[in-house]
């Protein structure tokens, strides 16, 4: 019976140690500036900003999708692993040809493998 104890306690040791190790490499997605404004444009043209993440992080991360709030805003993301230390490009345009003409505001949230598995970005401006 005291063996069998001692083998639960070491395996019970073995799979704690096991699951921290895999919780502490994970990827984590810097970027500099989260928000772009385009300022004035005629509301027929569609603009595009491009924001740059770097992973900081010790595994590669992978950008799972990219959520806007309406049909005015796309993304256009990597699809292949960000490994540690290289940097990505998100490409994330407005098309408010069919909208009012005004200032705006938009989310887009990109969700990701990384420890901080959602950033928001925001892009803004006028359209005339």
């Amino acid at each position: 019976m005291a063996r069998l104890v001692v083998l639960l306690l070491l395996l019970a040791s073995f799979v704690n140690i096991v699951v921290a190790d895999n919780t502490s490499q994970k990827g984590y997605l810097d970027i500099k500036e989260s928000s772009f404004n385009f300022g004035k444009f005629p509301k027929k043209q569609v603009r595009v900003c491009v924001f740059v993440f770097k992973n900081t992080g010790s595994a590669p991360v992978v950008i799972e999708n990219a959520s806007t709030p309406c049909n005015c805003t796309s993304v256009k993301f990597p699809r292949q692993p960000i490994m540690p230390g290289k940097k990505a490009y998100i490409s994330v345009y407005y098309n408010g040809k069919n909208y009012a003409a005004g200032h705006f505001r938009k989310s887009v949230d990109i969700h990701s493998t990384a420890s901080n598995s959602v950033i928001r970005l925001f892009i803004s401006g006028v359209t005339e």
